[in-house]
C-alpha cells in the first residue's frame, strides 16, 4: 500500500464533528492526525512554505529554495537518534525536527513510498 498525500480527512465516525477542515492546495494532512480541524494540521509540499497570516501554501522564492535546501535526505544537528538518511529521491518532512525512521521522510513529486520504503517514480497512465 502506498502513502497519499490527501487534502482532506475521510471521516468514518459520524460524531467526529468539526473534523471536516479541507487543507489548503499545494498541502497534505499531517501524519498520525485523526481529526483535522485547521491548516495547523496540513504541511505545505515541497518548494511550498507557509504564508505568515493566512495558513495557505505559497511557493517558496528561488532565493528560499537555494538558500535552504528545500530537499535534504539527512540532518545534522547532532542530536543522538537522528541520524537517519531518508531514501533516494525522498526529502525530510519540514515538520520533523529529528529524522529517526521513514516517518520522517516523504518522496519527492513524481515518486511514491513503497511497502519496503522506498520511493519510485510514478508511472503515467497510457
Amino acid at each position: 500500500m502506498t502513502k497519499q498525500c490527501l487534502r482532506e480527512q475521510p471521516v468514518t465516525q459520524p460524531e467526529w464533528k468539526g473534523c471536516n477542515y479541507k487543507c489548503p492546495p499545494h498541502s497534505c494532512v499531517m501524519e498520525g492526525v485523526d481529526c483535522l480541524k485547521g491548516s495547523h494540521q496540513c504541511e505545505c509540499e515541497l518548494g511550498y512554505k507557509k504564508a505568515e497570516f493566512t495558513g495557505d501554501c505559497v511557493p517558496m522564492s528561488l532565493s528560499e529554495i537555494n538558500s535552504k535546501n528545500v530537499c535534504p535526505r539527512k540532518q545534522n544537528n547532532g542530536k543522538k537518534g537522528c541520524k537517519y538518511v531518508c531514501p533516494e529521491y525522498s526529502c525530510i518532512k519540514p515538520t520533523s525536527e529529528c529524522v529517526s525512521g521513514i516517518k520522517d521522510c516523504r518522496c519527492v513529486e513524481g515518486y511514491y513510498m513503497t511497502e519496503t520504503n522506498q520511493c519510485v517514480r510514478v508511472e503515467e497512465s497510457v
